[in-house]
């Protein structure tokens, strides 16, 4: 057996620990964006004309991309609302669905949602933006108040975990 400082088998045992929690986290599909650039992109708004997110700086901005018939995307819909309804914050569901405005008409008025909706063009679905691909339905995202991706989430949101993203992202400096 070695004597290597450093290298006992508690010292192994927690780095596997470490490991798996990591793998763990990630595997759940939450993680941090990173702080990079800002996102400057430009949505088509349902209600007619541009949504620019450089607009919303000062504010933490949730995007929530999803399709309308995906029931995992809906369940998202209290936490969305609750988050729309801070004063520091701006909520912006982005539609996945080729349909466009002929599903989000209905569906906007079906699941009664009072935050901004977007159409998402070919250039976000297809992954040539600055939120890269998004391969899973419902993706979350929230932008710090400089516009930079601080957390994202690939999966439904768990109970009160946008609210405590959102807080995240509002004191970030």
């Amino acid at each position: 057996m070695s004597s290597r400082p450093g290298l006992t088998p508690a010292t192994i045992r927690r780095a596997a620990g470490l490991a798996l929690a990591l793998a763990l986290v990630l595997a759940a599909g939450c993680g941090a964006a990173g702080n990079g650039a800002p996102v400057s992109l430009v949505l088509n708004a349902v209600d007619g004309g541009d949504l620019a997110l450089t607009a919303h700086r000062g504010k933490v901005v949730v995007l929530h991309l999803f399709t309308t018939w995906s029931l995992d995307a809906n369940r998202d819909l209290p936490q969305l609302e609750e988050a729309a309804r801070r004063d520091d914050t701006v909520v912006i569901g982005v539609i996945l669905d080729l349909e466009g405005f002929r599903v989000a008409l209905p569906w906007r008025k079906v699941a009664q949602v009072h935050y901004a909706l977007a159409l998402a063009g070919d250039e976000l679905r297809e992954g040539r933006t600055s939120l890269g691909k998004i391969d899973v339905v419902p993706t979350t995202v929230v932008l710090d108040r400089a516009g930079r991706p601080v957390a994202r989430v690939t999966r439904p949101l768990a109970d009160g975990e946008l609210a405590r993203l959102v807080r995240q992202a509002a004191s970030s400096r």
